[in-house]
């Protein structure tokens, strides 16, 4: 499912209680959560303490459940930040920027998370996903070279190399029946793993030995 910032649509139920099942990490660097740890723990650079944290998540969490677009988002929680007196955007030229990455990396990885729990329900369908690129102008090289990518669903190759990859991925799976996947043609897994900036991490629910790590989210 391709997400529109302006048009993002009814939101799955699955990615919705995935969202609002995380709990807060106040971090200071985006690298202060990493990996798997973002199944559990919401959190934004910067933001340290867990009240605005939690305004912020409540807002995303409105925005996937009622389809709002970012610039209603965007403004609503301006005036939050502005009232609490938080302003830790960056410069005025990179603030829409900023903002546009917190709105659109929760809500694509919400949505992937609730497409996988989907997939885990229907496989016997569909057992197959493709990889196809996003709407964006420029893709990176890498995921270019994913593109019409077919594997089953339990291929443990997607565990970390579903997308979204990356902060600004537009990527997307496609769930195949089996006649679709055969007809597009059915790949081997690739050896190498594209996954950066934290993205790569299993996806769905297979999140083992996470519990342990994540002991001191809220």
């Amino acid at each position: 499912m391709v997400l529109d910032p302006k048009k993002p649509g009814p939101i799955p139920k699955e990615a919705l209680e995935f969202f609002k099942a995380k709990g807060l990490k106040p971090a200071f660097s985006y690298r202060d959560v990493w990996a798997q740890e973002h199944r559990r723990a919401f959190t934004v650079a910067k933001i340290l303490e867990a009240d605005l944290l939690k305004d912020v998540q409540d807002s995303l969490s409105d925005a996937l459940e009622a389809g709002t677009p970012f610039k209603a988002w965007a403004g609503k929680i301006k005036d939050t930040f502005d009232a609490s007196g938080w302003s830790q955007y960056g410069t005025e030229a990179q603030e829409p920027q900023r903002l546009r990455t917190i709105y659109d990396t929760n809500l694509r990885m919400a949505r992937a998370e609730g497409q996988w729990e989907r997939a885990e329900r229907t496989k016997d369908a569909l057992p197959y996903f493709e990889f196809n690129l996003g709407p964006s102008v420029k893709h990176r090289p890498e995921h270019e070279e994913l593109e019409g990518l077919v594997l089953r669903v339990d291929d443990p190759w997607w565990e970390k190399n579903s997308p979204p990859l990356d902060y600004g991925c537009k990527c997307f799976l496609i769930q195949l029946s089996a006649g679709a996947a055969e007809s597009l043609g059915i790949d081997d897994a690739p050896n190498e793993d594209y996954s950066a900036n934290g993205f790569g991490y299993a996806k769905g629910g297979r999140d083992d030995g996470l519990d342990s790590a994540l002991e001191d989210v809220e």
